[in-house]
């Protein structure tokens, strides 16, 4: 991959997310199987001029307790004002879809002590973290190199897992990565390379 397009980067990140594939992996580790092909991006501008990364909502337009509204965003550092925001994006996606989200949080450089000493291991999936949502999300998950450093040694990898990984490491090639012999990673460079082939090409025919 071009460097430009390198994994966690906010481009490379937005349009990865948008990909069915990957929305599936996400959905159907927090919400359950039963989300897996259910949900689709929808627009993430607010109406107080703020943009988040991705939102999926389920593709029947209709909210419900066992399908949420779903809010993802990558961060380079996890921080107290990152952590603001996510509540402020958070009560945005209340307002338009009068349902409460589920957020998911993937921090790819450090997470700062203040924001680390807010949260607490999630008991239903472990390579989270958790952070106090009451009265703006459903839960809020946080991913980053700590909350899963524990879980990579696993095979076949949580496909959630490696999709923080992936965007984490930052590597350009499969062949960089250590984990390259995972499944979900091999396929996370695929959709990578179809996404950005395609953009290549396009860059291309408009010189």
């Amino acid at each position: 991959l071009p460097t430009k397009y390198k994994p966690g980067t906010d481009l490379m990140s937005k349009l990865m997310l948008d990909d069915k594939r990957i929305n599936d992996i996400i959905v159907s580790q927090i919400i359950g199987e039963h989300a897996s092909g259910q949900y689709v991006s929808r627009p993430t501008e607010w109406l107080d001029f703020t943009k988040s990364d991705v939102l999926y909502t389920p593709s029947t337009g209709r909210n419900s307790n066992s399908m949420p509204p779903v809010l993802v965003e990558v961060q380079y550092t996890g921080n107290i004002a990152f952590y603001r925001r996510l509540i402020s994006y958070s009560l945005s996606v209340m307002k338009r879809y009068s349902a409460t989200p589920v957020v998911l949080a993937i921090v790819i450089h450090n997470t700062t002590t203040e924001l680390t000493n807010l949260t607490t291991t999630s008991k239903r999936l472990p390579f989270l973290l958790e952070l106090p949502c009451h009265g703006w999300a459903e839960s809020c998950y946080v991913i980053n190199a700590s909350s899963i450093s524990d879980h990579l040694q696993q095979s076949p990898l949580n496909p959630l897992v490696a999709l923080g990984y992936f965007l984490i490491q930052q590597k350009l090639s499969l062949r960089y990565i250590e984990r390259n012999d995972d499944e979900t990673i091999r396929l996370l460079y695929t959709i990578a390379q179809q996404i950005f082939g395609n953009q290549l090409q396009k860059n291309k025919e408009s010189i």
